[in-house]
């Protein structure tokens, strides 16, 4: 599941090659070529320009940000409603499928943002983040979001680099099996990963 439209010619991205950016028309493959290699490609984990770019390819948002006019929009949740100043409740899209096939509910959601803020999980880009308290399951496609105090912001942040990782898929292989086979629900997966040849996705089926 992604945003319709976004870059769907390319079939295949590399990153990282010794290459500099091309494009085939034969093969409907782009080479994007760069001289930083994010150690994990987790948007939690690296913030690094080339670890925003792989995030926006690989998983999706709660919300999306529309360039063109700055409204808050749809993605993994379909609608939002502010509760009170710490509280904001969310439905979520059923439907959509993690690149393994399993499906995406409020378990995931609930997984994600708790983990991200439990000390556990070092993140490194602790900021985007640091202004939740906790997740709260409400039903299979309902979550609750409970703030430290009152953000503003809180939408801006969850539509940026504030991705949902897959619970089941994350416990079985953890951080380090989840950092060299990362699946989403983003318009590109991962093929290969390989420290100093790159990242290699492919474009991911709709579901």
């Amino acid at each position: 599941m992604g945003i319709k439209g976004f870059a769907r010619s390319i079939a295949l991205l590399s990153l990282f090659s010794s290459f500099s950016a091309l494009a085939g028309k034969a093969d409907d493959t782009l080479v994007y070529a760069s001289d930083s290699e994010p150690e994990n490609i987790s948007p939690y984990h690296n913030d690094l320009r080339e670890g925003v770019i792989l995030g926006r390819l690989i998983w999706d948002n709660l919300v999306y940000r529309n360039p063109d006019n700055g409204e808050y929009q749809p993605m993994l949740a379909t609608s939002w409603k502010q509760v009170d100043d710490t509280t904001i409740d969310f439905q979520l899209r059923e439907g959509v499928k993690f690149h393994n096939g399993d499906p995406f509910t409020a378990d995931d959601v609930v997984f994600t943002l708790n983990y991200v803020v439990s000390p556990e999980s070092k993140v490194v880009t602790v900021q985007n983040v640091d202004w939740i308290k906790s997740a709260e399951k409400l039903g299979d496609y309902s979550v609750r979001l409970h703030l430290k105090k009152p953000f503003p912001p809180a939408l801006e942040y969850l539509s940026n680099n504030v991705p949902m990782f897959p619970k089941k898929y994350f416990e079985e292989v953890g951080m380090a099996g989840f950092s060299r086979k990362p699946i989403g629900t983003g318009p590109y997966k991962v093929t290969a990963i390989a420290t100093g040849e790159g990242v290699k996705m492919n474009r991911a089926a709709c579901g």
